[in-house]
């Protein structure tokens, strides 16, 4: 608990540190500022296609086990400040995060398709190993010379 405390403060200080200058910069030239906060949160909030990215990366990583077990919310914090940095990166240069969030949805629902088959495959091999080692009959046993 202490460690995702720990990381969640790190995070809002890296968001803090980098959106400072954005915010910054119009209240300087006495101008309104161009995006708040609150509205950059919602808009990012409101994208689907970060989400289910997320979701795969973090999934994919348990299956590797690059993810440890139970850490997994931890890993998506993380991810998700990372995005939402560069969403907001995005958005103050003017580029058309909508639609890289489309492409970041398709990559994602790909991934969590091809996940489950990948696992069928890396668990069939594993198995037909594990009997082959073990000689149980009939499995794992072929008559060719090759």
């Amino acid at each position: 608990m202490k460690h995702i405390l720990l990381c969640s403060l790190l995070i809002v200080a890296l968001l803090l540190l980098v959106a400072a200058p954005v915010f910054a910069a119009p209240l300087m030239q006495n101008e309104p500022p161009v995006f708040d906060l609150q509205s950059l949160l919602a808009a990012f909030l409101a994208l689907g296609g970060a989400a289910i990215f997320v979701t795969a990366l973090v999934n994919v990583g348990k299956f590797f086990h690059v993810v440890p077990d139970g850490l997994a919310g931890v890993y998506t914090l993380i991810v998700n400040a990372v995005l939402f940095l560069l969403f907001v990166i995005g958005k103050v240069s003017g580029l058309n995060v909508e639609n890289i969030d489309g492409v970041l949805g398709a990559i994602g629902q790909l991934v969590l398709m091809l996940l489950p088959l990948l696992g069928q495959v890396v668990v069939g091999f594993l198995a037909h190993q594990g009997l082959k080692r073990l000689k149980v009959p009939v499995f794992g046993f072929s008559y060719s010379k090759g």
